[in-house]
């Protein structure tokens, strides 16, 4: 039996899912996680790249900042001040070499 539940745009959401729900014979989770993001929603395989790849980036960037925090408890003053602007210097590059080595694996053109 197909049901299903009309009500005006004033309905409240508390009444809409009491409504929804007095109808239906049996509850699903709807939630989406890591375990059924892919099983709910298709990615085709070239963006699916991508996002490996860029994943891939993201995880080599935060091991350069665990780094970087360890390191810097041994400065103090002015050459923390100096550690952190290199660090910043370094981000910046280690950006533009992520963001390219995802396009150019990728075989993308990146334009701006």
């Amino acid at each position: 039996m197909n049901l299903f539940v009309l009500r005006s745009v004033d309905t409240s959401c508390e009444e809409l899912q009491k409504d929804i729900l007095s109808i239906c014979t049996e509850r699903h989770d709807i939630s989406v996680d890591s375990k059924n993001f892919l099983k709910l929603f298709k990615i085709h395989d070239s963006n699916r790249k991508i996002l490996t790849c860029a994943n891939k980036e993201v995880q080599r960037f935060r091991e350069l900042k665990k780094q970087f925090d360890e390191v810097k408890g041994g400065f103090t003053g002015k050459d923390l001040v100096d550690l952190h602007f290199e660090f910043q210097v370094r981000s910046m590059q280690e950006y533009s070499f992520g963001r390219n080595s995802v396009l150019s694996f990728n075989k993308c053109l990146f334009c701006y």
